[in-house]
């Protein structure tokens, strides 16, 4: 009755007269009772593993028949360890508590009758003498099924992540939040070309670009303060060897259950290669296709740049308009290829010639324009000028030794003028470059934009009247002088002009050749 009163916990803590009446409750209590009401299973087994005596949970783990007795012997009984295998029976808690004479300690075993289902049990075996002298087994058997299948779970899920990790196709890694590294997965040891023993244990700023450190500590520290659950970048990683990697970080806090942080969840993903299309997009969206210069888009960015830094320093700034002179004739004497080299050349000698600070650009065609900013004065402009004629003179070998000559026509920043405006005088500039004999320099003068504007008009309209097919060919005669005969005749167009009345080629071609709309002319001729 004592091991019942310590078992139920009563012992040393009722008073005498209660402990006197519950003993004597006890005492009509039979030992049979007290084991039925057990959940765990119960039972005494002689040395052949036949049981003596059982109580019901016991039965029903062990598949006992009615009030029958359970046998580990049983042929439809199979005892398994933990990995599902069969275990004999003398390699059972059972066997090695007879064999030894010794107690064995809860060990987990799975119990397969009739192999329907499977309950695992913790089982303690402890050897016995029965008053014959002969030796006997106490089993106790706690079913576990539950507890085990949620461990397994746990462990399934466990497994699976990690393998998740493992063979995911970027960076994992989850940092301290001191910010060390304290795990990481294949992909971003690839990524860095590190070893993962040697990459563990780092900081993530002995991995990142020093310019881009400052902007993910800013978002570590908001999360730490609880101002962000997440946060998303682009950032620099540097490599083993040195080299500089871009990649998409994301960065989630993990937080215990009273929400105090644990470590960051990072995830690396290598964009590089869109960075490198992305540039090269831009690139091409922004640079001529054949020369690699800035084009008109990218100019007219940098010009107002330096309008807007000139009105700051009161510094000046010239755009240079350069135009090759009669380029037309190399497409159409050499073949377009030739004239491809000349421009390809004509781009490199112009970058060879102007300032780490200026700009050369390529608006198309055979147009070229230098942005000056941060000159002394125009004495100096003129000096760059010249430079660019004396480089553009040379004989240009990768056209086959072709010599061209340059008209460029200069335009300084005014107070308030836009870029598009200042690169309409520059080009209004070279136009009397042009027609003041071509291979010169011309400064822009405020009545050039009146030029400008009618030379505007007369193509618009020079545009029209090829449309509306005003425009028509006179034949003169070419006769010999000794006796007048016609040898032949050369055609010239003429244009009959709504409000200007017949114009001869002189008034309107040259108009022409300084745009493409002389290739539409030839056609219509």
């Amino acid at each position: 009755m004592i091991v019942a009163t310590r078992h139920l916990g009563w012992s040393g803590v009722l008073p005498r007269q209660s402990r006197d009446r519950s003993d004597s409750v006890l005492a009509h209590l039979r030992h049979e009772d007290i084991a039925a009401a057990l959940d765990d299973g119960l039972g005494v087994f002689d040395a052949r593993g036949t049981g003596l005596e059982s109580n019901a949970a016991l039965c029903c783990l062990l598949g006992a028949p009615g009030a029958g007795m359970p046998s580990l012997t049983d042929p439809g009984l199979r005892l398994l360890d933990e990995t599902g295998r069969p275990v004999a029976l003398p390699d059972s808690p059972f066997g090695l508590a007879l064999a030894t004479g010794l107690p064995v300690a809860g060990v987990i075993i799975g119990i397969d009758v009739d192999g329907v289902d499977t309950r695992w049990v913790r089982m303690a075996a402890l050897p016995h003498k029965g008053t014959d002298g002969a030796p006997l087994v106490v089993l106790t058997c706690t079913d576990v099924t539950s507890e085990r299948d949620a461990v397994l779970a746990l462990a399934t899920a466990e497994r699976r992540l990690r393998l998740t990790a493992e063979h995911a196709p970027i960076g994992i890694a989850l940092v301290s939040t001191e910010g060390v590294l304290l795990d990481v997965n294949d992909a971003l040891c690839r990524l860095l070309g590190y070893q993962r023993e040697e990459l563990t244990g780092r900081t993530f700023h002995d991995i990142t670009h020093p310019d881009h450190l400052a902007a993910d500590v800013a978002h570590v520290e908001a999360l730490l303060a609880g101002n962000a659950d997440t946060y998303r970048l682009e950032k620099v990683y540097l490599t083993r060897d040195g080299r500089e990697v871009w990649a998409q970080l994301s960065v989630a806090l993990a937080r215990d259950d009273h929400g105090q942080p644990q470590y960051f969840i990072s995830m690396i993903e290598d964009v590089s290669a869109q960075r490198a299309a992305t540039t090269a997009l831009d690139h091409r969206a922004s640079h001529d296709q054949l020369t690699g210069l800035p084009n008109r888009t990218l100019l007219l960015e940098r010009t107002e740049a330096a309008l807007t830094r000139a009105e700051w320093n009161r510094g000046q700034v010239a755009l240079l308009f350069c135009d090759l002179d009669e380029f037309k004739l190399i497409n159409d004497s050499r073949g377009h290829a030739a004239g491809d080299a000349v421009l390809v050349e004509t781009a490199l000698r112009l970058e060879q010639c102007i300032r780490d600070t200026d700009t050369a650009a390529r608006l198309g065609g055979d147009e070229f324009v230098v942005l000056c900013e941060g000159l002394s004065g125009r004495t100096e402009t003129e000096a760059v000028a010249q430079r660019l004629i004396d480089a553009l003179t040379e004989p240009m070998t990768r056209a086959g030794d072709v010599t061209m000559t340059v008209s460029i026509g200069v335009a300084y920043a005014e107070p308030g003028i836009t870029a598009a405006e200042l690169l309409r005088n520059a080009d209004a500039a070279m136009y009397l470059a042009k027609s003041g004999g071509r291979d010169r320099v011309a400064l822009f003068t405020p009545h050039l934009v009146e030029q400008a504007t009618e030379r505007l008009d007369l193509e618009h309209q020079l545009r029209e009247a090829m449309r509306t097919e005003a425009l028509f060919l006179d034949y003169q005669p070419v006769r010999r002088l000794s006796d007048g005969e016609i040898l032949s005749y050369e055609s010239l167009v003429r244009w009959q002009h709504p409000t200007r009345g017949l114009l001869a080629p002189g008034q309107f071609l040259p108009v022409a050749e300084a745009s493409d709309l002389i290739l539409e002319l030839d056609r219509y001729v």
